[in-house]
Order: structure tokens, then sequence, then C-alpha cells
């Protein structure tokens, strides 16, 4: 039962709103009068067939004190005909398949000429050397410029100065740097721990050339066989950092 009175309800319904569409319809029929008549067609624009005297911009234009055949404008200097269109079926703008076609015919006019094809005559070479020292003196010139860009620590070439600034303030460079400082600060030790070596090794080889000869001739008198003492900095800073540790832990 009450399946059958869900279906009577919907029954109910549709058949109302079918009624008040028709109603509508019905209005409408008797405001605008049958359906096929002229009042429901509409009017499609044709070059070639001028406006009827019932359409409305022809009443207001008439109205304004226009004639049939007359141009617009105060003076009726205005054009008479329609401006006419044609339809564009392609995707380019306005007028760019007519600048194509012009490049293509002043490109393909004349063919360019290949090097073996132009003669060879001293002006021609003569302009060709002077073309090749102008590029190889620029390039110098950028090369040069360049250089002023160019940050060895990293081995890193930069062409504007912001990006150059930015390197030079940035953690990777202080680090290469600090490396290449340490790196030389090594073997700077280690060059000059070498070269002690070497005094040593050569003042033990004088000391046992000054005994031998002691031995032969006892009247000679003693060489002097005291070490001599180094001046060099990195000794002295070698020297004094233990030191200087040593008092420290004491402390």
């Amino acid at each position: 039962q009450r399946w059958q009175a869900l279906q009577a309800h919907a029954a109910a319904s549709q058949e109302r709103v079918a009624n008040q569409g028709q109603r509508d319809w019905d209005e409408l029929f008797e405001q605008h009068g049958a359906i096929g008549s002229s009042s429901f067609e509409d009017e499609k624009a044709c070059l070639t067939k001028h406006i009827e005297n019932s359409n409305k911009g022809f009443r207001l234009l008439a109205k304004l004190g226009w004639n049939q055949g007359q141009g617009l404008g105060r003076s009726g200097q205005g054009r008479v005909d329609p401006i006419p269109f044609d339809t564009k079926h392609d995707s380019l703008g306005l007028g760019r398949l007519g600048l194509e076609q012009t490049v293509a015919a002043k490109t393909t006019d004349h063919r360019r000429l290949l090097d073996t094809e132009v003669e060879q005559t001293a002006a021609v070479v003569e302009a060709k050397r002077a073309k090749i020292e102008l590029q190889t003196a620029r390039q110098a010139e950028v090369q040069e410029i360049h250089e002023v860009f160019r940050c060895d620590v990293c081995n890193k070439q930069y062409t504007k100065v912001s990006e150059y600034d930015t390197h030079l303030s940035s953690y990777d460079h202080h680090h290469r740097k600090r490396l290449k400082d340490l790196k030389t600060l090594a073997s700077k030790h280690k060059t000059d721990s070498k070269r002690r070596k070497e005094e040593r090794k050569q003042h033990k080889a004088q000391a046992k050339r000054a005994a031998l000869l002691a031995k032969q001739d006892p009247a000679a008198p003693p060489s002097d066989t005291t070490e001599p003492k180094s001046t060099d900095a990195a000794e002295t800073m070698t020297q004094a950092v233990p030191s200087t540790a040593s008092a420290g832990f004491k402390a």
C-alpha cells in the first residue's frame, strides 16, 4: 500500500508539472502568435540583401533622418555598403602568413655563396685576416676581464660581480682556503724538518772527519764541532708550543 501511494504521488506530480508547462506555452502562444510565423523567424545577415523596413534598426535610423541608400554621418559621407568579411580558417595571426612568405622569398631569392665560390682576391683575404684578428682580440679582452672574477682557490670562473662576491663569502670558499693554508704550512714544516735533518747529518760527518784527523795528528787544534743553532722561525714555534702546553698542563 505504501508503494502504491508513492507511485500515485509521483504520477500526480508529473501531471501537475505537465499542466503548468502547457499553461505557460499557451500564454506564450497567445502573445506571439502561432509557431512558424515571421515574428519567430531569425533574420540572417547578408551582404547582397538590404534589411527590411520592419527591422528595428532600420526604423531607428529612419527616425534620425536616414534614408535608404544614403551613407551614415551628418553629411552622409559614410560608406553605403556594409564592410565585407572573410572567414579565417587558419591559426596564424593577421598578416603573419604574408610576412612569412615575404621573408621566405627574400631568403631564397639570392643563394649565399660558398667559400669555394667566392673569388679569393687580396681584399677578401685581408678582410678575413682583419676579422680573425678582431675576434682574437675580443676573446683575449673577454678572457682578461673574466680573470678578475676567477677564484684560484676553488678553480671556478664567474662572469658576474654578484656571483663572485657570493662565492667569496660562502662556507665552501673559506673551507678550501683554510685547507690550502694548512697544506702550505705542513709542506713548509716538512721542508724545514728535512733541511734540519740534512744539516745534522752534515754536522755528524764533519765531526767524524774531525775525530779521524785528531787521531792521525794529535797536535792539530780541535775543530769547532758544536752543532749550529737553527734560527728558523718554524723551529722556534715548534719548540715554544710544547713548553707552553706543558706549562698550561702544570697550571
